[in-house]
């Protein structure tokens, strides 16, 4: 009895079938991860913040009357004093070029213009809590920041009424030789030194003569009107350095007048205008004497008395 040869397979066969079998296990494991896979969007739903509302951008087509213009991109400006989309570099570039911190993007539809503006005024804007979803962007007013310049210093004015009822000022008024010296009061004691020669000016004060002269007014006023000749009479008295609108209208009051002599002058005045005198004479580096009286008479007399006891003492000095 004859046996039958026994075929082995070859190696083609044996690959072939290991094929196969990898790929009916391959198609068995993507089956079973497709089973696997579970619907998420319930999760993600619960995940997902509310929608946002987002404004509108303005448009800004200068081309838009022609009909035969159609532009190859469109532009978001979100910066400036006038965001929105806009159809033209020409009109683009006036908001972006040499401006610091300016933003811009091209698009190259309406759509996706739209969409990068949503998406910039999520990331950007603030709207409150009541923005009505698709309003227009209004930008906010930046404030204009204006030159300031500080006022001028001024010293505080002080009224002339303060006066009466300030306690310094009363205590200071209240002195006689305290209250300061005007320019008028100045102008008028002044006026009683003429600037001396230049003789003068080279000898010691004390070798001046006293010699006594009329006041231009006397005590008490005059009850007849003055008359020309008088007026000049009176004017020659005093210098052109003292001019006639300086000279004082008020006569001293009898028993408040002081009779005072310096140099070669001589004058009857009141007590203010005897501090004056005195302390121009002082600063002259003049001697001065001053002697109260009721009248030119009296101050006549006391002057010559004054002049008869200087003689006297010189006298007596040289015996």
């Amino acid at each position: 009895m004859t046996k039958s040869p026994t075929v082995q397979p070859s190696p083609e066969q044996y690959q072939h079938g290991s094929d196969n079998d990898s790929n009916n296990d391959s198609g068995n494991d993507s089956d079973n991860l497709w089973d696997q896979l579970e619907n998420l969007s319930p999760a993600m739903s619960i995940m997902a913040l509310p929608p946002r509302p987002t404004c509108q951008p303005r448009v800004y087509d200068s081309q838009s009357s022609s009909k035969n213009f159609k532009p190859k991109l469109i532009y978001n400006v979100y910066t400036g004093d006038a965001p929105g989309i806009y159809t033209t570099w020409d009109d683009v570039s006036g908001w972006v070029i040499g401006v610091s911190k300016a933003r811009y993007k091209s698009y190259n539809s309406y759509r996706d213009v739209l969409h990068g503006w949503r998406q910039n005024c999520v990331s950007t804007h603030h709207h409150p809590d009541d923005f009505i979803d698709g309003s227009i962007y209004v930008p906010d007013a930046e404030p204009i920041m204006r030159a300031t310049t500080p006022p001028p210093h001024t010293e505080p004015l002080t009224h002339s009424s303060q006066s009466q009822y300030s306690p310094s000022l009363c205590a200071h008024s209240s002195q006689p030789r305290s209250p300061p010296t005007t320019p008028s009061k100045r102008r008028s004691t002044q006026a009683f030194f003429p600037p001396p020669p230049l003789a003068e000016t080279l000898s010691h004060p004390s070798q001046s003569h006293h010699s006594t002269s009329l006041s231009a007014h006397s005590a008490q006023p005059q009850s007849t009107p003055t008359t020309p000749s008088k007026r000049r009479t009176a004017q020659a008295f005093f210098g052109p350095e003292s001019p006639a609108w300086h000279r004082f209208s008020n006569f001293p009051q009898r028993g408040k007048s002081w009779a005072v002599t310096t140099g070669s002058r001589t004058a009857i005045v009141n007590a203010e205008m005897a501090d004056e005198i005195l302390r121009e004479a002082h600063l002259r580096g003049m001697e001065a004497q001053a002697v109260q009286v009721n009248s030119v008479q009296e101050a006549e007399e006391l002057l010559a008395h004054l002049d008869l006891d200087t003689e006297k003492t010189e006298s007596e000095e040289e015996v």
